[in-house]
């Protein structure tokens, strides 16, 4: 795999935490209250978000499983670092 793609599987495996600090981020802002319990009103704008936010903030939940994306797009990384070092010092002895 490339380096882009490691980096694509931690942003990708990141996203459902962005969702809840974002989530939690525009509830602060606004003094909303926000929780996995339930769905509360939050007015911004006019508009009701509090169902938004409700579900921003539960699909956190799949941070669980995603989480090991990044960790495998974490030790892809650490992989290709490795294996760019060991080349580098492999190819200064001439063989």
């Amino acid at each position: 795999m490339r380096i882009w793609q490691y980096l694509a599987m931690i942003v990708i495996g990141a996203l459902p935490v962005l969702s809840v600090l974002l989530a939690g981020l525009i509830a602060s802002i606004n003094g909303c209250r926000l929780d996995e319990g339930s769905a509360h009103v939050c007015m911004v704008w006019g508009r009701d978000i509090g169902g938004v936010l409700y579900t921003m903030t539960v699909i956190g939940w799949l941070g669980l499983i995603s989480g090991l994306l990044v960790i495998a797009g974490l030790l892809g990384l650490c992989a290709e670092l490795i294996l760019a070092v060991g080349r580098r010092l492999f190819s200064r002895r001439g063989g």
